[in-house]
């Protein structure tokens, strides 16, 4: 019996130790692939995908220079959440990249369109784009924040109504502010760094852009004066990206699809805890319901306590406010008796020439041409002398609103002095100011200002006109000194004429 017994302990530990040594073995079995994965992606990708990835071992991915933290360059090198993403995904498949930069993003669609660059990130799948890519799954989401200026009240996209939103040209949101918010005026640019510009000089009343891209174009342009508003509470503007490939190019789709599958999510979080927990400005603030629930009980109990105090300074609080207001008013006011003609509400002078050269200053960049025209009511004099001020007055106040009436949102008017204006065309060539020019001459030689007596007092203008040279863009004067040599020409040619000004 004990001999039996000692056997059979035998056949059990022998059994015992071949378990563990084939489970063992089976263990460090299931951890192989994973491993092989990286290594030799023949065990994840079909024959044609390898056959693909062997005749294209890198692929052209495009870059942006301002959307920190996704993408960005700083000393020279390209980096950011989506940049570090795309080379996980190559590393999965054995890929190369090679970053493409210097183009606005609408040039990217089109060269991406052009199969001249392989990959897009941070792209969102709208309708229109799947007639031309095919995307991955999204990767992250974002909820995209609005951006105005200082002691602003706006909290909500229904506030902009028939105010002025700048946005980038191909922005994914663009078709549904149109479509939900059709009276929201949209004012397109090339780059997030221009939005900005263009809601520091005022001719955008908002912007929007995700919280984090934001605060860092405010932080490395020093735009201290403007602000995140809110944040868009409106779920139809929640926004998942993914990366774009041309619709042709199938195979490296299904190759990226399979690289995102290899992600673990000790990988992703790396890359959210680098990149993205500056920007998780909502998310850093979840409200905990049972810490206010004691909040509420002890403010309760302050606002009982001190109910009398607090309608004691009430009034007091009230009075404050009032004179706060007033005086922000006043602040208000005179600023825009800085920078305007209180008859006309045109740009002054002095604002006028300061806007300008900034203005001018980004279209140099550009390389396109700009115009200046300086425009002059003919025999104003004898309209005074004539009628009097007040028809004067009336006759300028006419040509302020045909001016406002005939120019572009761009252009930048402003009342020079006495009779004289002075307009600046940014971006347009010769034939187009040449255009404008004319219609606002007809315009004026055409209009009439009626008296009392019904008389009617007709007037007319000189327009001389001169290109701004490159050489010019430190000074607007020099250009405004040639379209006043243009007038003059136009002055002594017979007048209600526009005259251009000819290098000598």
């Amino acid at each position: 019996m004990n001999k039996i017994n000692y056997k059979t302990k035998n056949i059990i530990f022998t059994v015992l130790v071949l378990l563990i040594t084939f489970v063992s073995l089976s263990s460090a079995n299931l951890s192989k692939p994973i491993k092989k994965v990286n290594q030799n992606n023949k065990y994840i990708l079909t024959v044609e995908e390898q056959r693909y990835l062997k005749e294209h071992p890198s692929i052209k991915v495009h870059s942006t220079a301002d959307t920190r933290p996704y993408m960005f360059i700083e000393n020279g090198i390209v980096q950011g959440y989506s940049i570090d993403y795309i080379r996980l995904l190559a590393s999965k498949v054995n890929l190369k990249i090679n970053i493409i930069q210097g183009y606005t993003w609408n040039e990217y669609i089109e060269l991406l369109k052009e199969e001249k660059i392989d990959v897009m990130l941070n792209i969102i799948d709208t309708k229109d784009r799947e007639n031309f890519f095919l995307f991955t799954k999204p990767y992250f989401t974002i909820v995209n924040s609005v951006f105005t200026r200082e002691n602003s009240t706006y909290n909500s996209l229904s506030d902009f109504n028939g105010k002025t939103l700048s946005v980038v040209k191909g922005f994914s949101d663009i078709p549904l502010l149109k479509k939900f918010y059709p009276k929201i005026n949209l004012l397109m640019v090339d780059t997030e760094k221009d939005t900005f510009k263009m809601l520091a000089f005022g001719k955008a009343d908002g912007t929007i852009t995700n919280i984090g891209v934001g605060n860092s174009i405010i932080a490395k342009y020093g735009l201290t004066t403007i602000v995140p508003s809110f944040e868009i509470q409106d779920k139809r503007f929640k926004i998942s990206i993914s990366i774009a490939t041309n619709k042709r190019n199938k195979h490296l789709l299904h190759i990226l699809d399979k690289a995102q599958s290899l992600v673990t999510n000790e990988e992703k979080k790396a890359l959210d805890n680098k990149w993205l927990v500056e920007t998780k400005l909502y998310e850093k603030y979840k409200i905990n319901y049972k810490l206010l629930k004691y909040a509420l009980i002890i403010i309760f109990t302050i606002i009982v306590l001190g109910l009398y105090r607090y309608i004691v300074i009430q009034k007091m609080n009230t009075k404050l406010i009032k004179q706060s207001k007033e005086l922000n008013d006043a602040r208000k006011e005179l600023e825009l008796l800085a920078s305007t003609d209180p008859l006309t509400s045109l740009y002054n002078r002095r604002y006028f020439i300061e806007i300008s050269e900034n203005i001018l200053h980004l279209t140099a960049r550009k390389r396109v041409d700009s115009f200046v025209i300086i425009i002059d009511i003919d025999d104003f004099k004898n309209v005074n002398d004539t009628y009097g001020h007040k028809v004067g007055d009336d006759v300028i106040v006419k040509c302020a609103d045909i001016f406002k009436k005939l120019t572009r949102h761009s252009d930048i008017i402003c009342r020079w002095g006495g009779e004289e204006f002075t307009i600046l065309f940014p971006e347009t060539d010769l034939d187009g100011a040449l255009k404008i020019s004319e219609k606002i001459r007809t315009s004026i030689e055409e209009s009439t200002i009626l008296l009392e007596d019904k008389k009617e007092v007709k007037f007319t203008v000189s327009i001389g006109i001169s290109k701004i040279k490159s050489e010019d863009m430190g000074d607007i004067n020099i250009s405004i000194t040639r379209s006043d040599k243009a007038l003059y020409k136009a002055k002594n040619s017979g007048k209600n004429k526009i005259c251009k000004y000819l290098d000598e």
